[in-house]
C-alpha cells in the first residue's frame, strides 16, 4: 500500500493519480488542519470573532449608523469594514500567517500521503473507455462542474443581493415579486 517511490516523477505521477482519487477527503483534511491552526491560536480566533460581529452588524442591520454629527451611510459602512477587515488581516494580526502556516501543513501532508500510497490499478471494466459509460475523469469532472455551478449561482444571487441593500434598488423597479402561498385565490 505505502512504499517509497522510485523517483520523482514516480512520486508527481502518484501524487496526481490519489488526487483524483482522494480529492475531496484531501480537500476535507486540508480545511480541518487549516481550522484547527487558527483555532489553536487565541489571537486569530478574537480577530476573526470582532471582524465576524462587524460584518453582521453591517449587513444585518440594513440602516445608516449616526457616530457623532455624521450619518454613515449603508454603502460607506460596507466600505469602511472592508478596509478595517483588509488591516485586520493583513497587518495588525497574525490571521494571515495562521492560514499560511495551516495550508502549508496541509500540503505538506497531502503531498506525502499522496507520493509515499501506491495508486490502486483498475479493476476489469474500470477502466476508462471500458463498457460503456463515461471515462472515470470525465464523470467525476461532470459532478464537479453541476457543483460548482450551483455553488457560483448561490454567490451570485448573494452578490445580487448585497449589492441591491447598497445601492438602495431593493427590486421596486419592474422586477416580479415572488407569488404568496396560501393567499386569496382567482379561480
Amino acid at each position: 500500500m505505502f512504499s517509497k517511490p522510485a523517483g520523482f516523477g514516480d512520486a508527481v505521477g502518484r501524487l496526481r493519480k490519489n488526487i483524483s482519487h482522494f480529492g475531496r477527503n484531501y480537500l476535507l483534511v486540508g480545511l480541518s488542519v487549516t481550522a484547527l491552526c487558527v483555532v489553536f491560536n487565541p489571537r486569530s480566533v478574537v480577530t476573526l470573532a470582532f471582524l465576524g460581529l462587524m460584518w453582521l452588524f453591517v449587513l444585518l442591520f440594513n440602516m445608516p449608523l449616526r457616530l457623532g454629527q455624521r450619518d454613515f451611510s449603508v454603502r460607506e459602512q460596507v466600505l469602511g469594514a472592508s478596509g478595517v477587515t483588509f488591516l485586520a488581516v493583513f497587518v495588525f494580526s497574525s490571521v494571515l500567517s495562521t492560514f499560511i502556516y495551516g495550508m502549508t501543513l496541509s500540503a505538506g501532508i497531502v503531498g506525502l500521503h499522496g507520493s509515499f500510497r501506491e495508486p490502486e490499478q483498475p479493476l476489469f471494466g474500470d477502466e476508462p473507455g471500458a463498457g460503456g459509460g463515461a471515462p472515470v475523469g470525465v464523470a467525476a469532472a461532470g459532478a464537479g462542474g453541476l457543483q460548482a455551478a450551483a455553488v457560483m449561482g448561490v454567490l451570485q444571487g448573494a452578490m445580487g443581493n448585497l449589492m441591491n441593500s447598497i445601492t438602495g434598488s431593493g427590486g421596486q423597479q419592474g422586477q416580479p415579486q415572488p407569488a404568496t402561498v396560501g393567499g386569496p385565490s382567482n379561480v
